[in-house]
């Protein structure tokens, strides 16, 4: 949950190609991805940089996977999703050494040259399924200001007084949705999908956004909010993207397309999160009006970049995110394992979102030898963000290693997700902490069950006067979140 498209949800396996870990066959891999990356409208510079990266990962496997004379094979696979294409290269041989990778790069991974040529590299430790390098590019797109260069609509024009009318946004109201967030925030929006009209369009068809917009009397986009779906079919959703045109505030548009989403979509979904900015009051108590409850604050979440138009003065300083959860209807009772430390201030988000749950205290050891987690980097943000899938012997060393990769990187806002259905994680609460996480908030009713998020600020002061919290217990709450940061150790000098 993030309050911006993550767009990984639905994935088309465009290829594969499965074959023996041997250099003489690299070429004849390479070829396949070739030809596969011609038919996805790349330029021949960017499928050179791929290509190049592909073979200093097949190399890898081919030098390092797999012991002298041992007869290893490796898959590769060119996956496309809504808005980038994924290159995978996958065997099971040796699993990866966090901490040899830190120490060197003589093992041949050539993270430089892979790093230099892709947006993205993630490496994952897949357990018994062995272990994966994908290679990410993302995909270009036709910005709005290539459509229409014209400037979008005076910042001098009065009030509207007509009552825009509420519906589901369709694709030819794609366009016009852009044109209303460059009203609302120029270019300095950082959920920049909502720029780019035809990813937009995707993301609708492959079933990841569903959006109410509000249309004036003139036929524009003058409000809009979506739900943000991980998957498609999923019961909870992100509710996001909140834009009103300047000329429409003040015409509750916000709580009023939140309630129609509500109405819409009743009867198959267990409930909404949404991100709330803390510049202002205005988006956490119109959550609030409508039933919605804090669950937790992510400090330093939104760029400074961000601009408000006709919202007082800009911030200079990375803004703080409010997240709130609208329970829809009731999801089942379920066993959770949470730290000691914080078990009062979880028991007291859950009671207030209205939600039951059975708190256990458990010590488990660790099922696998290594640990499943995903790594993912959004550069306009600032952020990184660490999820656990399943947790292994090597837990604390894989994140160490993958903690330090993303304070080198200058990622801003680091946060790591807990899963918690699962004993493992009290193993490992303190040690978290000790590295510089924090509590950070709740994620109850989650697609893939109830989590816990710790949070890590790299390198950045936060200005605590300019956070404006708008009801009692979110006042509480953050003065919690608050405490634990300002508590919180500095990894880099620890």
């Amino acid at each position: 949950m993030r309050g911006i498209p993550d767009m990984n949800g639905k994935t088309y396996e465009i290829g594969r190609i499965e074959i023996l870990a041997d250099k003489i066959f690299i070429n004849s891999v390479l070829g396949f991805v070739k030809s596969v990356l011609e038919c996805q409208n790349l330029d021949e510079n960017d499928i050179k940089k791929l290509l190049l990266s592909t073979e200093e990962a097949c190399l890898n496997v081919v030098e390092h996977a797999y012991e002298w004379g041992e007869k290893g094979k490796y898959s590769v696979f060119v996956n496309e999703k809504a808005d980038k294409i994924v290159i995978g290269v996958e065997d099971k041989g040796l699993p990866i050494d966090f901490a040899d990778i830190d120490k060197s790069d003589k093992k041949g991974l050539g993270m430089t040259l892979m790093k230099g040529f892709a947006d993205e590299i993630k490496i994952m430790n897949l357990g018994k399924n062995g272990k994966r390098i994908e290679i990410i590019k993302n995909k270009k797109f036709t910005h709005i200001t290539e459509i229409n260069e014209d400037k979008m609509i005076s910042e001098d024009i009065p009030r509207a007084d007509d009552v825009p009318i509420l519906k589901m946004m369709e694709e030819t109201d794609v366009i016009k949705l852009s044109r209303c967030v460059y009203r609302s925030y120029g270019y300095s929006y950082a959920g920049e999908a909502l720029y780019y009209p035809e990813k937009i369009i995707s993301l609708m068809k492959d079933g990841l956004l569903k959006s109410c917009v509000a249309i004036s009397k003139d036929g524009e986009v003058v409000g809009h909010l979506a739900l943000i779906f991980d998957s498609p079919g999923e019961l909870i959703a992100e509710t996001g993207q909140a834009v009103v045109d300047p000329r429409y505030r003040g015409h509750k548009l916000f709580e009023k397309m939140k309630l129609f989403l509500v109405e819409k979509f009743k009867n198959n979904m267990k409930g909404f999160y949404s991100e709330s900015v803390t510049i202002h009051p205005y988006t956490q108590r119109g959550n609030i009006s409508i039933g919605a409850h804090e669950t937790g604050f992510q400090l330093g979440y939104i760029p400074h970049e961000l601009n408000f138009r006709n919202i007082g003065e800009t911030k200079k300083d990375r803004q703080t995110a409010a997240i709130f959860y609208l329970k829809i209807n009731n999801d089942e009772k379920k066993r959770i394992f949470v730290p000691d430390r914080h078990i009062d201030i979880i028991k007291a988000i859950y009671k207030r979102a209205d939600i039951d749950r059975d708190f256990y205290k458990g010590y488990e050891n660790a099922e696998i030898s290594h640990s499943v987690i995903s790594v993912e980097i959004k550069k306009d943000w600032g952020q990184g963000y660490i999820k656990v899938i399943k947790y292994g012997e090597d837990f604390l060393n894989h994140v160490r290693y993958r903690l330090r990769e993303l304070i080198l990187k200058n990622v801003i806002c680091i946060y790591i997700d807990l899963p918690l259905d699962k004993a493992h994680a009290d193993n490992y609460y303190e040690e978290l902490e000790k590295m510089g996480f924090f509590f950070s908030a709740i994620y109850p009713c989650a697609a893939k069950g109830d989590i816990l998020r710790y949070q890590f600020i790299n390198s950045e002061k936060l200005d605590k006067n300019q956070i404006i919290i708008f009801s009692d217990f979110g006042k509480k709450l953050f003065e919690y979140v608050w405490r634990e940061y300002e508590n919180s150790n500095n990894y880099l000098e620890g």
